[in-house]
């Protein structure tokens, strides 16, 4: 149990620097700030991006689902989204990835329960798309890469990904309605939001300091 604990602190301290070294990659890739460390983040944001896609078969499903399915859907609508070199490399790693996983889903889903199935399907995906469709909105609404809205935009945000994950770790409501005896898919969504709050906490930082 310890080991585990152990395990999974790391896993999601690593979530959270991954998408700090997000940020940090797409910042130096959209603007002349540190473009020194240009490559350095490249590297890190890959090897991170590697790590997670070859961490076990339900996270490397997962997240190269995430970059498929998202990097498809901002190509057709928010092509800039993913103009940067980090982004592309990332989608074409996920793609063999995810379409390996889907060639073999009899393997994915062989050691899931039934609550972790309803929990992916019914809770996890749902989530996800409903984030990743704020991030479209949001990118429309605050288009501009700097500024005082870009500074609200990015601390709300992350005001509400704290909350997210307080309600989806903390509250007896979600965890025995739609997460009890689901790990896998707690994990999952974990990993994302924490992603997503390194980012957006990071942005925060940097917008209100510069």
């Amino acid at each position: 149990m310890i080991i585990y604990t152990y395990k999974m602190d790391l896993f999601y301290l690593i979530a959270f620097l991954y998408g700090s070294a997000s940020f940090i990659a797409d910042l130096i890739a959209d603007s002349a700030i540190f473009v020194n460390y240009k490559l350095l983040s490249e590297i890190v944001f890959t090897v991170l991006t590697l790590y997670f896609i070859s961490y076990d078969k339900y996270i490397s499903f997962f997240i190269s689902a995430v970059y498929s399915i998202g990097g498809l859907v901002s190509y057709l609508f928010a092509p800039h989204i993913v103009d940067a070199l980090v982004w592309k490399i990332s989608i074409y790693l996920s793609i063999p990835v995810f379409l390996y996983h889907l060639f073999n889903y009899k393997n994915l889903l062989k050691d899931l329960s039934n609550e972790n199935l309803k929990a992916f399907f019914f809770f996890v995906v749902p989530a996800i798309i409903g984030l990743m469709l704020l991030a479209l909105f949001e990118d429309y609404l605050v288009p501009e890469e700097y500024g005082t809205k870009k500074l609200i935009d990015k601390m709300l945000q992350t005001v509400m990904v704290m909350v997210l994950l307080y309600v989806t770790n903390f509250t007896s409501y979600i965890k025995e309605n739609y997460l009890k005896g689901s790990p896998e898919s707690l994990m999952m969504l974990n990993s994302f939001l924490l992603g997503w709050f390194g980012y957006v906490s990071f942005s925060s930082i940097f917008y209100y300091t510069f």
